[in-house]
């Protein structure tokens, strides 16, 4: 009895676990900060129409010019230009002007901005071809009011507009009458010269 009582005086009994306060030790952990989700990319919006065609017809302080205008839409915008016969040809692309002045066999190459930062105009491409098909641009010099819509392939388009324009080269109105206006139809944008027209130099290049 006394063998068996002091062999079990020595052994010890297991420690119990000492409980975690989790709350206390999560508390001090630093949290890494959270970053917000990056808003999402607004969707391009749809182009109105990829090709335009139409006729038209320009009264300026009594002088009455015809011709087409032809765009592929942001890419190009054509415009000729007559009075009984063909005055000019002009094709401008979102980072070129070209343009044939035929009477005196003159032609201009250049590029956008060098044409708008010479002739002081505050116009890029997208302004010039949202004036020609109806919609508001803010600028300076040109100042349009449209009227006559008409639809073409669920597009609106003015028949008329009004150009008041305030320029050191002209001031006055400029009256603007389209017709015969075709929507999305297959069409190029011609523009040739004559290897013996002399250049109208505008810019550096």
């Amino acid at each position: 009895m006394v063998l068996f009582s002091g062999c079990r005086s020595s052994r010890r009994l297991p420690k119990k676990p000492v409980p975690i306060d989790t709350v206390a030790v999560a508390d001090t952990i630093a949290k890494p900060p959270v970053t917000p989700p990056a808003p999402p990319t607004p969707a391009a919006q749809p182009a109105p129409f990829k090709t335009l065609v139409t006729n038209y017809t320009c009264q300026v302080k009594g002088l009455t010019v015809n011709g087409q205008i032809r765009m592929n839409y942001d890419k190009t915008i054509w415009i000729s230009a007559n009075k009984i016969i063909e005055l000019a040809r002009v094709k401008i692309t979102p980072d070129s002007v070209f343009a044939y002045i035929k009477p005196n066999n003159t032609y201009i190459r250049c590029s956008l901005k060098d044409f708008q930062r010479v002739y002081k105009i505050d116009l890029g491409y997208k302004e010039l071809q949202s004036l020609l098909i109806g919609k508001a641009v803010q600028s300076s010099v040109i100042k349009a009011t449209y009227s006559d819509f008409a639809t073409f392939d669920k597009v609106k388009v003015p028949m008329q507009a009004l150009f008041n324009v305030t320029h050191r080269q002209f001031t006055g109105d400029a009256k603007l009458k389209y017709s015969k206006t075709e929507l999305n139809q297959a069409t190029t944008f011609p523009l040739t010269i004559p290897s013996n027209a002399s250049r109208i130099k505008v810019g550096t290049k």
